[in-house]
């Protein structure tokens, strides 16, 4: 019998009594609650089936035997390469249980660095999605991989005689073996840096690391509790993922399993999510779509927006001082449950709150969130730390700032304002290849994030964006490029907002548009002759308006407007949907440097007609 919910098996603390590795921390899991669903997938028949926490982890002591028998041994490196899945989830496990080190890696990866990748990190295995996904490996890395198994029952991929890991849990007689080699000093994961600043590097991090880590989020967050119905459909070679995972076995939540992220909304009113995780871009794309389903119908528009100014100036306590303050509240009242809530209702019946990181989110849609009931709490983290170097709590939060310091993270603001870190979840120089980053630390122990930012007088930190994003024009004023994105990233037509340095410290703007703003879908996003005589006079009077509201250092002195848009695989976005600078400004090199020739002989100021190219 499954019971989809738990009885609260104690605190934090007590749980994690005992437990110094991932696979110890399942094992207590199973047997703490093991009839609790601990995930549900969707079958064939579009119905839902549940795995318990005792079935999930019999499955993940006979993938760890089959790991074990095709030399899969502790130390050793097993790589996974596909996306989203509960085998994702067995296999990571079970290779973890063989006391060998997982590696993460993101399908959405251009081939070329998947390859470089897959080639270069030594891996003793490799699982993968799919034979689409292996053919994208060049012929030489795929010859040099010793043992390689499909996630998926791939026809191709059994015609070639490979094992795929259903075949493996068949091939088990009698009840499944545990015997987990895992040490808590001994290496478990290997993530890789986000790329927005460059090549995507490793960092390995410990068993204990990763325990510790699952501990102070959970901490964090004590409105989770053991049943809790989450989400999981961010891709699990993110290390944001990963860990919400790790923290749902350790508190005994419940996640539903989103193979594409691209249906995610049509499950999240099934599993009716309690707290959901997610990045900025989705976010801005869930409020995107309310907006347009309410202004499709005027009047319920009219009725929303007044809903929306009665909430937000009650959860602001904006003139509730005033003699129609009891009125007031009552309205707020009204509004939300007969307006408010229907919009809410979107993300489902039970949700608390949304965590977002990654990414900085804008104020005004942080704003927006709280005044629709779904307050959005921002967390700030790094990849060189297991840890949230700060987050908003539910009942501890400020918009605008990634909250206060979490974990035993001890947080600083350096003398040019970079924010240093320093706790057990920072990587450990001494471990894999992490001595290559070594020059991160400072010569007191201190990560250097490379983020700029300062703490306000209640404790909460700010960020204001990277320090190689910020520098000293001519002039001798500090001009941040973060800053400048943000401002453009409110243009209605604009989905990305890129802004570069030309060679004589000046700024061009690179822009993309969002997919139903980018022209009639007859009209190839390619063919920028037609997309700019469709979108270009409206985009060009709202670059305006924007750019008139920035300090003259701030504007850029011509836009280049990309019709193909950006993707993680096409090379100009992170996995996680963050803008890749370097990448963007090789890919457009030369368009770049015709529009900085031909703007160089305008002022340093906005331009009375702007220079905005399409290509």
């Amino acid at each position: 019998m499954i019971r989809p919910f738990v009885e609260d098996e104690g605190t934090v603390a007590q749980f994690f009594a005992g437990v110094d590795t991932l696979p110890a921390m399942l094992r207590k899991r199973a047997d703490l609650t093991p009839s609790a669903a601990a995930f549900f997938t969707q079958r064939s028949d579009n119905t839902w089936g549940a795995t318990t926490w005792c079935d999930f982890r019999d499955e993940v002591a006979a993938a760890s035997l089959q790991f074990s028998r095709h030399g899969v041994a502790a130390g050793g490196r097993v790589g996974i390469l596909g996306a989203t899945s509960l085998n994702w989830e067995v296999a990571q496990m079970a290779a973890l249980v063989c006391g060998a080190v997982v590696v993460g890696i993101d399908p959405h990866y251009p081939d070329a660095l998947l390859d470089e990748l897959v080639s270069t990190l030594g891996l003793t295995g490799l699982l993968v999605d799919d034979w689409k996904t292996f053919k994208r490996l060049s012929e030489a890395t795929r010859r040099r991989l010793k043992l390689v198994v499909f996630l998926r029952d791939d026809a191709q991929a059994r015609e070639s005689g490979f094992s795929t890991l259903t075949q493996w849990r068949a091939q088990t007689a009698g009840a499944p073996v545990w015997n987990s080699l895992a040490q808590p000093a001994g290496a478990a994961l290997v993530a890789f840096s986000s790329g927005s600043t460059g090549k995507p590097k490793p960092l390995t991090y410990s068993h204990a690391q990763v325990v510790y880590a699952c501990r102070s989020i959970l901490e964090l967050y004590p409105e989770l509790s053991a049943g809790t119905r989450l989400v999981c459909w961010l891709p699990l070679a993110n290390l944001f993922q990963r860990m919400i995972n790790f923290c749902a076995t350790a508190k005994g939540a419940v996640s539903y399993v989103v193979e594409d992220p691209r249906r995610v909304m049509e499950v999240v009113p099934i599993a009716k999510p309690e707290v959901f995780v997610a990045v900025p871009r989705f976010c801005e794309k869930l409020h995107a779509g309310m907006m347009q389903t309410i202004a499709a119908r005027p009047l319920t528009s009219r009725v929303v927006k007044a809903a929306i100014a009665v909430a937000s100036a009650a959860r602001e306590g904006t003139a509730l001082s005033t003699p129609h303050a009891p009125l007031q509240r009552v309205a707020a009242v009204v509004a939300d449950r007969l307006v408010l809530a229907r919009i809410r209702a979107v993300m489902g019946s039970n949700l608390k709150f949304i965590v977002s990181g990654s990414a900085p989110m804008p104020l005004w849609l942080l704003q927006r969130f709280v005044a629709l009931g779904l307050p959005v709490l921002e967390a700030y983290g790094t990849s060189e730390n297991l840890v949230p170097i700060a987050a908003n709590r539910l009942k501890q939060q400020k918009a605008g700032t990634v909250g206060k310091p979490a974990g035993d993270n001890t947080v600083r603001i350096a003398a040019d304002g970079e924010v240093h870190v320093r706790g057990q979840g920072v990587f450990l120089p001494g471990l894999a290849e992490n001595a290559t980053r070594s020059d991160a630390l400072t010569k007191d122990g201190y990560l250097a994030t490379g983020d700029l930012g300062f703490f306000d007088d209640d404790g909460f930190l700010t960020l204001r964006g990277r320090r190689t994003e910020s520098f000293k024009n001519a002039q001798g004023r500090w001009v941040s490029v973060t800053q400048i994105e943000a401002a453009l990233a409110r243009v209605v037509e604009v989905e990305y907002a890129a802004v570069l340095r030309t060679p004589r410290e000046r700024l061009i703007g690179v822009l993309t548009l969002h997919p139903e703003n980018a022209g009639n879908p007859i009209v190839r996003a390619m063919d920028a002759p037609a997309v700019e005589a469709r979108r270009g006079p409206a985009l060009r009077q709202h670059l305006a308006d924007v750019t008139a509201t920035l300090a003259p250092e701030m504007c850029p002195i011509a836009f280049l407007v990309v019709c193909a848009g950006f993707s993680p695989m096409t090379g100009e976005l992170t996995t996680n949907f963050k803008l890749r600078h370097h990448a963007i400004q090789e890919k457009l090199a030369g368009p770049l440097e015709s529009l900085a020739l031909e703007s160089n002989a305008t002022a340093a100021h906005v331009p009375r007609d702007l220079i905005v190219r399409f290509v």
